[in-house]
């Protein structure tokens, strides 16, 4: 179907695009690509993540859209799903083309559930990881929010055990690691400079437990 622009809110303007769901901005920036992971949590609420992509051959097209989500895919079946409870489960990656409307798109479905045994906590609650350029300033800040810890996984009732922060990082830079091994390096992505920032080491600036609100049984993210 043809892309349309909509207001999304106070998110101004996007474009719908061929894959239900899943939306791409006006504000186009080069050689980038969006990449949405999106997943189902225990009581059926929508998971997303948002990572951004740079391609160092210049504009994105299909194989290297299906290569990012392919990447991003397989690192979800081989590492991120530790994490969750077996109630929490992958359901597709979407890489979407950031310089033109329309642009190259692909998505990968898959169903990986988690494999961990143990109490699931609320999807409210996360862990902030960032993503780091060595740069300072706005344009170049990003980061990740965990999808459900276990109830192990708390120190107390404002902090994340030490072994849970020290292995989130370490699994967010092998996704690093990947990434620019399958030559498409995450990158912050920033419309003010209309550009992208290649990522280049993850930390937790805290072990305090953090707050996505908006996930709960009719919101995602």
């Amino acid at each position: 179907m043809a892309w349309s622009l909509f207001q999304w809110g106070s998110r101004g303007l996007w474009y719908q695009t061929d894959f239900v769901g899943i939306y791409a901005m006006h504000i186009f920036v080069p050689d980038a690509v969006r990449i949405v992971v999106r997943g189902q949590g225990t009581a059926g609420q929508e998971l997303i993540h948002a990572f951004h992509a740079k391609n160092p051959s210049g504009t994105p097209d299909y194989t290297f859209c299906l290569l990012c989500a392919n990447t991003v895919s397989q690192w979800v079946t081989n590492f991120y799903r530790h994490y969750w409870a077996s109630g929490i489960h992958l359901n597709d990656v979407t890489v979407t083309g950031c310089d033109s409307a329309p642009a190259a798109q692909a998505q990968v479905s898959n169903t990986v559930a988690g494999d961990r045994t143990g109490i699931s906590l609320p999807s409210s609650i996360t862990l902030r990881l960032k993503f780091g350029t060595n740069t300072s300033g706005r344009r170049h800040l990003g980061g990740a929010s965990l999808w459900p810890a276990n109830e192990s996984d708390y120190l107390d009732e404002d902090r994340f055990q030490p072994a849970y922060v020290s292995s989130a990082i370490a699994t967010f830079t092998t996704l690093l690691s990947q990434m620019n091994a399958a030559g498409c390096p995450l990158a912050i992505f920033s419309t003010a400079a209309g550009a992208v920032y290649p990522i280049l080491r993850v930390l937790a600036v805290d072990d305090i437990v953090d707050s996505r609100r908006r996930r709960t049984n009719t919101r995602g993210a």
